[in-house]
């Protein structure tokens, strides 16, 4: 997968989240050993910087299809990354990244403390239905003084060169026309981070990309 990286048809996914790394690089700074997630890996670009930056102690865990994460692992693994943990899910219609997340909650719960990350980047289908549940759980998952970051925060179905509804009709019986022209991960930021006191924004000294919004999770829980 990563000798995509850098070919002209994978152009728009080829260059890495610089505020993704900036994040990591900040929580390096005070900590020896980190956990980690990226929800949506593309192919792989951010994935394997963050793989370089991480010692051998530090973890990632990784949700996307179980297909593309097969592929991905494996070029991580020949080239010695083994900190890797990999959560893949079918192509099934109802199936995604959120069952997986669930899963993992619902497991550290039972074992006491669902809190594991100490960053969580969120860059997944950019839809609603995907990252309301996705961030909800997410929120459970990180441990005090952690940042989930969201990727795509103005991105909306009618600005898409893929998925807007010349390129694909069929999204206009998917979804409501405000559906389609309103942000979905800036609404999901708004109802369910923006409320929450426990949450608040941080822009990296005013570096954060406006694409992206961060979140750092209150100290005091």
């Amino acid at each position: 997968m990563l000798e995509r990286i850098g070919k002209p048809e994978f152009s728009s996914l080829s260059t890495p989240s610089a505020d993704a790394l900036l994040v990591l690089s900040k929580i390096k700074e005070k900590k020896d050993r980190v956990t980690i997630a990226e929800v949506g890996v593309g192919i792989g670009a951010t994935t394997v910087e963050f793989c370089r930056n991480l010692g051998d102690s530090d973890k990632i865990y990784l949700f996307d299809f179980t297909a593309t994460l097969n592929e991905l692992c494996g070029d991580l693994s020949a080239l010695g990354y083994e900190n890797v943990f990999p959560f893949g899910s079918t192509r099934h219609t109802y199936d995604s990244y959120v069952w997986q997340l669930l899963k993992l909650a619902k497991h550290h719960l039972n074992a006491g403390d669902p809190a594991i990350f100490d960053f969580i980047y969120l860059d997944g289908a950019h839809t609603f239905l995907h990252d309301s549940g996705a961030a909800a759980i997410c929120k459970l998952l990180l441990k005090p003084g952690g940042y989930l970051l969201f990727d795509d925060y103005n991105w909306t179905f009618m600005s898409s060169p893929t998925l807007n509804p010349e390129k694909k009709p069929e999204v206009t019986g998917w979804y409501s026309s405000e559906q389609l022209s309103y942000p979905n991960v800036r609404m999901v930021c708004e109802v369910l981070m923006d409320s929450d006191k426990n949450y608040s924004r941080d822009t990296l000294g005013g570096k954060l990309n406006p694409s992206r919004v961060l979140y750092r999770k209150s100290d005091a829980l």
